[in-house]
């Protein structure tokens, strides 16, 4: 008996050692590769309303804010949910969205994406843009059929629409079914994908959903090796116990981002619904976002990022990982950005955007992908309300990464 327990404590010894090896080398890959002389010292530069509720009459709410920068002319593209007859997630929308081309200083009219005002089954999705196809590619789910519960029901049979833009999201293709690829679960956003621009599988493309209902529900990853002809499933991770209700403390990651670290892998920061160790974001590593489970040692918790179960925004900036949400463990409220010079390991205390009511962020960036590029701004769109508790409107706040040193 005394053997079997000293190969245990050996067994576990082992595996402690390969998981602090494997997070330490992620870590040191992205500071050898980083190339940037010096800290950043962001500042905010402009914020501009970009979606109010009451503008229209006909809309109830606009939430859900997906925001992403065009590989052509880096136009800034904001997508949202145009609730119609009601607030929450299961009420009939529209996917609506508007164009900027002075870095967020005017926006073109409201343009619809997808009308669905008589079906309440269509959610906002996924965006990753494709830098080396200059495209950008938004996947969303859809219930064609009457779909009792929404996205709560697990027997629901879901269509997953992709809607593609070669003019940096100014106009769209037709919608395009892509289920037969990646099959019928919900594939839900909002998240922001990456395409791969280092070794391995240079010029994939990898963007996360989560799955729901929160019985089933966990990050899920999809990849393109051909800028959007094909899919297949990539990562995953549900959360636990699987296929049972959860309660507080379990492990449910959700809502989620993606990007590209200076050494390859990839960083999915997701939110940790159900406060899983902490109320703090959940980080997810891979080396190449193949399709196995996460594995438990790629897995851990930011304990200097706090999360009060809500969506938000990641970007980098040569080596460094840019973060912007709401800066609260128990309520959304108080825009913050955070930025990390170790590959997510640790955050700086960063800085407030906004010190009332925040909802759901999204985050984009150009300059990662062109370093002769001027530009050192960052774009974070988020759910904006005049007091704590409130969503009043969807704004963009600009960020010069720099603007702290003028």
């Amino acid at each position: 008996m005394s053997a079997m327990k000293s190969l245990a404590r050996c067994l576990l010894l082992l595996s402690l050692l390969r998981a602090a090896s494997a997070r330490l080398s992620i870590g040191k890959g992205a500071q050898e590769s980083w190339t940037h002389s010096g800290e950043i010292s962001p500042a905010m530069d402009y914020d501009v309303v970009v979606f109010r509720t009451g503008d229209d009459p006909k809309v109830t709410e606009y939430r859900i804010p997906q925001l992403g920068v065009g590989p052509v002319n880096q136009t800034l593209v904001l997508l949202a949910e145009a609730r119609i007859t009601g607030k929450g997630d299961d009420v009939p929308k529209n996917i609506v969205y508007r164009f900027s081309q002075d870095q967020g200083r005017s926006w073109s009219p409201e343009r619809i994406l997808f009308p669905s005002e008589n079906n309440y089954n269509i959610y906002g999705g996924s965006l990753v843009v494709d830098q080396v196809k200059k495209s950008m590619i938004y996947v969303i789910p859809y219930c064609v059929l009457p779909c009792p519960g929404g996205k709560y029901n697990t027997s629901n049979v879901w269509t997953m629409l992709q809607f593609t833009s070669t003019d940096d999201g100014r106009t769209w293709s037709a919608p395009r079914n892509i289920s037969g690829m990646i099959g019928t679960s919900a594939f839900f956003g909002p998240s922001s994908g990456v395409q791969k621009m280092r070794s391995p599988h240079k010029g994939r493309l990898f963007t996360c959903g989560h799955h729901g209902p929160q019985a089933v529900d966990g990050v899920w990853c999809i990849t393109s090796d051909d800028h959007g002809e094909t899919w297949q499933s990539g990562l995953f991770l549900m959360g636990l116990p699987y296929d049972m209700d959860k309660v507080d403390g379990d492990l449910l990651p959700d809502e989620n981002n993606v990007v590209e670290l200076s050494n390859g892998w990839l960083l999915i920061n997701a939110r940790n619904q159900y406060h899983f160790h902490c109320r703090c974001r959940l980080s997810i590593y891979s080396e190449n976002g193949d399709a196995v489970a996460a594995r438990s040692q790629d897995i851990t918790v930011n304990t200097d990022l706090p999360d009060s179960a809500v969506a938000s925004g990641l970007a980098t900036y040569q080596g460094t990982v840019l973060y912007a949400a709401a800066n609260s463990s128990t309520a959304r409220e108080f825009l913050a950005m955070r930025w990390s010079y170790d590959s997510g390991a640790t955050w700086t205390p960063g800085i407030m955007l906004w010190p009332a009511g925040c909802g759901y962020a999204s985050m984009a960036a150009q300059f990662e992908y062109d370093p002769r590029s001027e530009n050192r701004k960052v774009y974070i769109a988020y759910e904006k309300g005049i007091v704590v508790g409130t969503i009043d409107s969807i704004s963009v706040a600009t960020v010069d990464l720099f603007g702290a040193y003028d």
